[in-house]
């Protein structure tokens, strides 16, 4: 099983948190984790529940800027007051499907397996948000390259277009040429 501790702990390396500066391996993430409204720190060294482990990424996407509103609350057995917007937007988001938090006994303890795949999936979701911002995109860029490949493209057509024609040309006077010549001799 994993502590809420462990928990908070490696929500605080996912954000950037050096967390073995301390003796404690689990001190600075604790700290981290109830500055900033991942917990209240009360029973860290418990087993957290599954519903717990859920509530922890949800305060923390909510940190990170993420949109945690919820519509609905999905109905599920077991689930406590407390956690049920946390599960519900869990749920929302693809972190683990409604059947299986139907399936799943939400207060009991979290395995690692199953901590390690939801936090895998808050990675995942932060990656894919994870965009500079607008006034770190240098507009022209874009548009001058994009300029000069097609500039480039129209002369590269332009030039084999005209490469074509003049060979067709020197054909044709070739072929002029030998046929005046044949005739010429014919005529001899």
């Amino acid at each position: 099983y994993m502590t809420r501790t462990m928990a908070a702990t490696v929500l605080a390396r996912i954000d950037g948190i050096d967390t073995a500066a301390s003796e404690d391996w689990t001190a600075a993430g604790l700290e981290w984790a109830i500055a900033n409204g991942i917990t209240d720190g009360s029973g860290m060294e418990d087993p957290i529940t599954r519903e717990q482990l859920l509530v922890m990424l949800y305060r923390y996407a909510a940190l990170k800027g993420i949109d945690v509103t919820v519509d609905t609350v999905i109905p599920v057995p077991g689930v406590s007051d407390w956690a049920a917007e946390a599960v519900s937007w869990v749920i929302a988001n693809g972190y683990i499907s409604a059947e299986a938090a139907e399936l799943i006994d939400v207060s009991a303890p979290a395995t690692r397996g199953e901590a390690a795949m939801l936090f895998a999936r808050l990675g995942a979701m932060l990656e894919a948000i994870a965009v500079p911002p607008v006034e770190e995109i240098p507009e022209e860029t874009e548009v001058v390259e994009e300029t000069e490949v097609v500039e480039e493209t129209e002369a590269a057509e332009e030039t084999e277009v005209a490469e074509e024609t003049e060979a067709a040309e020197e054909t044709e006077v070739a072929e002029e040429t030998t046929e005046a010549v044949e005739t010429s001799a014919d005529a001899e």
